[in-house]
């Protein structure tokens, strides 16, 4: 039967083929011609439909599975059997075109993803996890499986998967969650699955890993189920903080967060969380060029009074073009706009406070660029200045009339 089944695979209509293989799988006798050859085997395992065909019968895929393994298929009384038997499955899991059939029959994906020893098996294996992955039925399966997933999410992680019996377990581990959170494989599965979701929300140990990890918060944001999970988690603003605490200036901290809203508006109005964010430059400057984090920024006094009082952040910050621009439009900020005479001087409420614009007869005009010195008391550093006393500024027109426009942040 090898060469004619070879030949209909490549050349015969795709539904045709499948209802010449609906046919097989109701005949015992065509099963096990079909099952005797490795080669039919192999060739039946590169086709979604052949094999979706042959699942109208769970001892056709049991002959396949076990018959291409040099296993006899009367030893095993179901899918049931050959997932629990630990040889057979790491033999499966081993061998790309088993996998493959595992994966694309619903009947053995969904036997395999409640048996801990074939998602031990197939969670330690490169090969199967790919095919699984790959595979529309598998995963339909596996999803709702929270002991499935977290073997699928520990393997690729580069785990044991044989230590994460459930979700729970997995996200308790920091080293090993880390792992799933910068694996945007391992992420696909998790965040398609509310069972793995819940659980990861109600770990604060993941919360923190995947807040950290940009490749997680990509795929969390493109779900909007996990999404709302996420951020809906009694751990998530205390994830923020963790992440404001440790890692604002690396690579996975607070980029990852500030063209979120939601993010970064649990960070602009949580007091510890801005406290970190205005001991690092690298993070201020990340919260700058960002209009979104800038926005979360100006709409929270917390915030705009902790900016406020460290010179060299308020410097980040009144010298960025797309942060003026935020600040300017927030209700809690004041803006003035007047003339102000040659020579004379526009007393301001105290020292936040930033000259957006300045028309001049003589020098020209300059406008929303301030240019600030961290340790002068003359700034910004052109024609214009705001001389800064104690708690007070003043504006002093040193040229012809000027129409200057401020904003205070003060609050």
């Amino acid at each position: 039967m090898s060469t004619p089944v070879i030949n209909a695979i490549d050349n015969v209509n795709q539904t045709s083929l499948e209802t010449v293989f609906a046919a097989v799988a109701a005949d015992p006798t065509a099963q096990d011609n079909l099952s005797q050859s490795d080669r039919n085997i192999d060739k039946v395992s590169t086709n979604v439909g052949v094999i979706e065909s042959l699942n109208n019968s769970e001892d056709a895929i049991i002959k396949l599975l076990c018959r291409r393994e040099d296993r006899d298929p009367d030893n095993f009384a179901d899918l049931d059997d050959v997932a629990a038997d630990q040889g057979l499955m790491q033999s499966i899991a081993g061998r790309q075109e088993s996998s493959k059939i595992l994966a694309r029959s619903q009947k053995a994906s969904a036997a395999a993803a409640a048996s801990q020893t074939a998602m031990d098996e197939i969670g330690n294996s490169a090969t199967a996890r790919a095919e699984i992955y790959d595979s529309t039925t598998a995963l339909s399966e596996i999803r709702p499986v929270d002991q499935a997933i977290a073997k699928l999410s520990a393997g690729e992680g580069g785990s044991d998967a044989a230590n994460f019996p459930d979700m729970a377990t997995l996200a308790a581990s920091q080293t090993e969650i880390q792992g799933v959170a910068n694996s945007q494989t391992a992420m696909e599965q998790l965040v398609a699955s509310q069972t793995a979701m819940q659980e990861v929300a109600a770990s604060q140990t993941a919360m923190n890993a995947f807040i950290n990890s940009s490749t997680a918060m990509q795929e969390i944001r493109n779900n909007n189920t996990a999404d709302t999970l996420f951020h809906e988690s009694n751990n998530y603003a205390n994830a923020i903080e963790a992440v404001a605490s440790i890692s604002l200036s690396t690579t996975g901290g607070i980029n990852n967060l500030v063209n979120s809203s939601s993010d970064m508006s649990t960070i602009a109005n949580s007091q510890t969380a801005v406290e970190q964010l205005v001991a690092s430059q690298t993070a201020m400057q990340e919260v700058a060029d960002s209009q979104t984090a800038m926005q979360e920024v100006a709409d929270s006094q917390t915030a705009l009074d902790l900016i406020g009082n460290n010179a060299i952040v308020a410097n980040t910050v009144y010298n960025n073009n797309t942060a003026i621009s935020a600040l300017n439009s927030s209700a809690l900020i004041e803006n003035v706009s007047e003339s102000v005479g040659l020579g004379s001087n526009k007393q301001l409420r105290d020292d936040r406070t930033i000259l957006l614009s300045h028309s001049t007869g003589s020098t020209g005009s300059r406008s929303n660029s301030p240019v600030f010195s961290n340790d002068s008391n003359l700034f910004p550093q052109t024609a214009d200045q705001i001389l800064r006393n104690t708690n007070r500024s003043q504006f002093t027109n040193e040229q012809t009339t000027t129409s200057a426009t401020f904003i205070d942040i003060s609050g």
